[in-house]
């Protein structure tokens, strides 16, 4: 009677453990929207590379080669990263690895500008694409299957010329997204916002179009319980109900707060429950100018307050703040001028401290791990670059500089996603870089030692395409390739003490 209970006890956790290992799963720290949620939180418990130099761990190439390429920050869900071309090409890579999985052509057109940034949920991926910066045609929402890359369904919103230039907000079962018609100095049309049936994204929910010219680039939605708040290019902040689009209110942070002339926001919008405020930016390019906002919010009433709780004069920004722990952190610079990362106090925006780190349009990403406060973005200038800085708590302190090998020496228009212990960002010459803290070198499955095991997964790596956590690792010779030669140059380290190099690091 033993024997068949123990039997049976071991089939029901045989059965466990099969669907367990068919199941996906997905990781805490995954970083599946723009500022990683519905609220553009902006940081994670993960750690993130903080050692000078970091360790690339792996690259991959997409569409363009040069002033395009990509314009939108990656986004990290269930062992992969999903990220959006200029020629709204949709590419998912393995996260480890930088392998590609699949990439999908979104577009009717060739396309030449895109600057939604998807969302995922639940295996699918949604994004939307305008099929270029000339507004060849209506925006087209798509929801993408996350496992092989195939369109479940799709369809255009919007009218021609208008561009979905929104990061993608995913809440409840919908989707949400803006759009804006304009050239380069100014608005020319009424933007519209949408709710779109997350489950068939031909199902739009509710639109509204705003009574006034303006529209909304770059200007993400917060969802806070039964409300969704966007601003836009006229400096008004608008409060809806989520679900069915009615009008609640809103404030111009212009009239309202005094600055003048009006700032576009160009940021989307945060939420802090703790404090029972939103926070977001301002720009003008003539005259130059940009601030800083904190604004109450009632989210049982949806009421927004009839004034700032605080503006502050930063200096030109389209960064979306992040806010954590009585801090705001925020980037300004752009072709308009300004440069580097402010942190802000939170009670009263009053200016801590500042680091002038090159013109930076990027949203900070920041781990908290460890105790420490690490931010990161990049620099929208000339060969630009990735950074990572420390909040020591009595200043910002430069922990390391990145910037990405030649060729690729282009602007970096968005910042990065941070997702168990990696960071990821792309370029306009169209690259995917992956940047992980140092690892063992020659320690390619990652176990702190390095063995006979290493120099197997080398060899089945180079032979038959097996995953290794650490490209940097298996390529001891520092040739650029993990092959035969690594395999052997570890074998020998571990049996005779044959030095590894890893490009001397």
């Amino acid at each position: 009677m033993k024997i068949k209970e123990d039997l049976k006890f071991a089939i029901i956790i045989a059965i466990i453990v099969a669907v367990v290992s068919i199941t996906p799963i997905v990781s805490a720290s995954d970083w599946q929207q723009f500022q990683k949620d519905n609220i553009n939180t902006g940081y994670t418990t993960d750690s993130a590379p903080v050692s000078d130099p970091p360790t690339l761990a792996w690259w991959n190439q997409t569409s363009g080669t040069g002033m395009g390429g990509i314009d939108v920050t990656p986004i990290v869900a269930d062992g992969a990263v999903y990220v959006l071309d200029y020629q709204g090409v949709l590419w998912s890579f393995d996260v480890a690895t930088g392998t590609v999985n699949w990439y999908t052509d979104l577009t009717d057109g060739s396309g030449s500008f895109e600057v939604s940034t998807p969302a995922y949920n639940n295996g699918i991926v949604y994004a939307a694409v305008s099929s270029g910066s000339a507004g060849q045609g209506a925006g087209k929402v798509c929801a993408v299957y996350a496992n092989n890359g195939s369109i479940r369904e799709f369809e255009n919103y919007g009218l021609q010329d208008f561009q979905l230039n929104t990061p993608i907000t995913y809440a409840d079962g919908k989707i949400y997204i803006g759009n804006w018609k304009g050239s380069a100095d100014h608005t020319e049309d009424n933007g519209t916002y949408y709710c779109i049936d997350a489950g068939d994204v031909t199902n739009e929910i509710w639109n509204r179009t705003a009574p006034y010219c303006t529209g909304y680039y770059w200007a993400g939605a917060a969802i806070v319980g039964d409300y969704i708040i966007y601003g836009d290019d006229r400096a008004n902040v608008t409060c809806l109900y989520k679900d069915n689009g009615t009008f609640v209110n809103y404030i111009n942070v212009s009239e309202a707060c005094g600055v003048t002339p009006a700032e576009e926001i160009r940021s989307s919008i945060v939420w802090n429950e703790a404090t029972g405020r939103i926070y977001f930016t301002g720009k003008k390019p003539s005259p130059v100018s940009g601030h800083a906002y904190a604004v109450s919010f009632n989210a049982t009433t949806g009421d927004l307050g009839d004034t700032c709780d605080w503006v502050r004069d930063i200096g030109y920004s389209t960064s979306t703040p992040t806010v954590y722990n009585g801090r705001v952190y925020v980037c300004i610079g752009g072709m308009y001028g300004g440069s580097g990362l402010r942190c802000l106090n939170e009670a009263d925006g009053t200016i801590r401290y500042s680091i002038n780190i090159g013109a930076s349009q990027a949203s900070p990403a920041v781990s908290v791990a460890d105790g420490h406060v690490h931010i990161y973005f990049t620099t929208n200038v000339n060969n630009g670059s990735a950074y990572c800085v420390e909040d020591t708590g009595s200043a910002l302190v430069e922990k390391w500089e990145w910037n990405p090998p030649a060729p690729d020496n282009q602007y970096i228009l968005q910042g990065m996603a941070i997702a168990d212990g990696m960071v990821y960002f792309g370029t306009d010459y169209g690259r995917v870089y992956a940047l992980e803290e140092h690892g063992l070198c020659g320690d390619v499955n990652c176990d702190s030692f390095v063995d006979r095991a290493d120099a197997l997964a080398v060899r089945n790596y180079w032979g038959f395409g097996n995953p290794i956590c650490s490209t940097w690792a298996g390529d001891v010779n520092c040739d650029s390739n993990v092959d035969r030669s690594d395999a052997l140059a570890i074998r020998n380290h571990w049996g005779y003490g044959y030095p590894l190099n890893c490009c001397g690091l």
